[in-house]
């Protein structure tokens, strides 16, 4: 268990990161060399900053990793094309373009290789915390369905989550608060500031009630998307932070959370006024 676990973590999530390298933003050799031996820099940063420096150094390496990594005829779906989108803190997304259809895969990198009754308990883990997302946000939720598959990257087994493509990328709700956009985007679609007051609502009452909070920092977690006429907003990650652990252990984030919590007690009482 022990040794699995290591070799999930360490080997398949360095791999991982050297196949999502080509996706960082350009950078310079000195800025890839000071994320490099950066002590608060992650692994799986270290590792696509490494790639990114020997790609300088040896032209087309990059490529030739991600193309030896990558195994997409070891999914279980008919599909055309398999393409790269992006990455998060837990998961690599890829692009299915099928025959008439797309979906989005999302293999999370802790699965990675790991046998198959870890497979199951942790398939298990996910569709529970979907489950309680769910409960507290309802149709906000974007679907999912949690798989067991043989991934993209070297073929090997994971645990994956297949949702629906979303060709409007939308607008990451805090950004476009940021931005100063969201506020007047409320005001004029009833629609949108619906759904804007029951997350807001649902997720203070979820801090609350149940010490617990939905990942609200991740960037594109909670999307401001175009709808016809007007626009909804749905959640498309169900990572989740336990509060009382959070107080215990990681200030940073604790502090992010809950200037984030903050922005949505202000603009709810701000529509409480009006």
């Amino acid at each position: 268990m022990i040794i699995e676990s290591a070799r999930s973590r360490i080997f398949y999530k360095s791999l991982d990161a050297a196949f999502t390298a080509s996706l960082r933003p350009p950078t310079g050799v000195a800025a890839q060399l000071g994320a490099l031996i950066s002590p608060c820099a992650s692994n799986y940063d270290r590792v696509a900053m490494l790639v990114g420096l020997l790609d300088r150094a040896i032209p087309g390496t990059q490529r030739r990793l991600s193309r030896a990594l990558h195994r997409p005829a070891s999914l279980p779906f008919r599909v055309r094309n398999v393409q790269l989108l992006g990455y998060g803190s837990g998961a690599t997304v890829f692009l299915l373009d099928g025959d008439g259809w797309q979906r989005v895969l999302k293999v999370y990198r802790r699965t990675i290789g790991r046998s198959g009754k870890n497979l199951s308990q942790l398939a298990t883990t996910y569709s529970a915390k979907l489950n309680t997302v769910r409960r507290w946000y309802g149709n906000l939720v974007l679907p999912a369905e949690y798989l067991i598959l043989h991934g993209p990257i070297l073929g090997v087994p994971a645990v994956a989550a297949l949702q629906e493509f979303l060709p409007d990328i939308g607008q990451d709700v805090f950004a476009c608060h940021g931005h100063g956009d969201l506020l007047p985007l409320l005001r004029k679609d009833n629609g949108l500031r619906a759904d804007f007051s029951h997350f807001a609502r649902r997720t203070l009452e979820a801090v609350e009630q149940e010490h617990a909070c939905p990942d609200i920092l991740g960037e594109g977690n909670v999307l401001i998307l175009g709808r016809g006429d007007g626009h909804v907003l749905r959640m498309i990650d169900y990572g989740g932070f336990d509060m009382e652990v959070l107080q215990r252990r990681c200030m940073p984030t604790l502090h992010a959370l809950e200037q984030r919590l903050g922005t949505l007690r202000s603009i709810l009482e701000e529509f409480e006024v009006a």
